[in-house]
């Protein structure tokens, strides 16, 4: 029954036909437009078409709302919202990033949150190799942290038990501790991390304890992210050092 209330909660007072309304409302301040998030708004919907989930709501609720609570936690920028709206068009649909109408910046978000294994790789391996790249830029990491949130608060009918748990575990142990570099690297963002990061702690708490699982018994993976990225912070902290030797 609490199952079927949050679906109707979610489809009825948030449901597509309202959720977009609100993001075009959002792309209509004359004074402070949106134009790519006004075109990935009709292009996702079209891509995704009729595209649903297990629960069979269309699956275009999920950027939509992601988009939504973005807005809501005050981050409006045009760019964010719009890769937001697209993070899943390559992963779920026959679109090549390279066929993305939208500028390289947009272009490179929705890359670097498409999963992808490659030829030879370990699924695992892929799975840390996304996760250490999602600190590359802050859209990129608020964007998979709307992602998980989603996920998380929707999964109890819309997916199976055994996934749930491994969503749980990978939260746990992969993404929450990338918080704190999150932290180091975009000081300027400390509010939405902090919401962002504490809303998902404590979803992951929840879903463990209904699903019986102890997360003492598993500590987080260590992070030994990839030393583009500790260059990058490197350079925030001294801008001299990508210019020396």
């Amino acid at each position: 029954m609490r199952t079927l209330r949050l679906q109707q909660i979610l489809n009825d007072e948030y449901g597509v036909e309202k959720l977009e309304m609100f993001i075009k409302g959002f792309c209509s301040d004359r004074f402070n437009p949106k134009p790519e998030t006004a075109r990935a708004l009709g292009f996702a919907r079209t891509l995704h078409g009729d595209q649903k989930r297990d629960d069979g709501r269309l699956y275009i609720h999920h950027p939509f709302f992601m988009a939504c609570l973005g807005i809501c936690l005050g981050l409006t920028d045009d760019e964010l919202i719009a890769i937001t709206l697209l993070h899943d068009v390559c992963e779920d649909t026959t679109c090549d990033v390279d066929d993305l109408p939208f500028n390289k910046s947009v272009q490179e978000g929705v890359h670097r949150l498409t999963f992808e294994v490659r030829e030879g790789q370990d699924k695992r391996e892929a799975k840390h190799e996304y996760f250490d790249q999602l600190t590359y830029s802050y859209h990129i990491f608020v964007i998979k942290a709307l992602d998980r949130l989603y996920s998380l608060c929707t999964a109890v009918g819309a997916i199976s038990q055994q996934r749930i748990v491994n969503n749980i575990l990978e939260t746990h142990q992969m993404f929450l501790p990338r918080f704190s570099l999150a932290q180091e690297y975009f000081p300027e963002y400390t509010q939405p991390l902090f919401v962002l990061e504490n809303l998902l702690r404590a979803l992951t708490n929840i879903h463990a304890i209904y699903n019986g699982i102890d997360l003492t018994q598993y500590p987080p993976y260590p992070l030994d992210g990839p030393l583009f990225l500790r260059a990058i912070f490197s350079s925030k902290q001294n801008p001299q050092a990508t210019t020396q030797g």
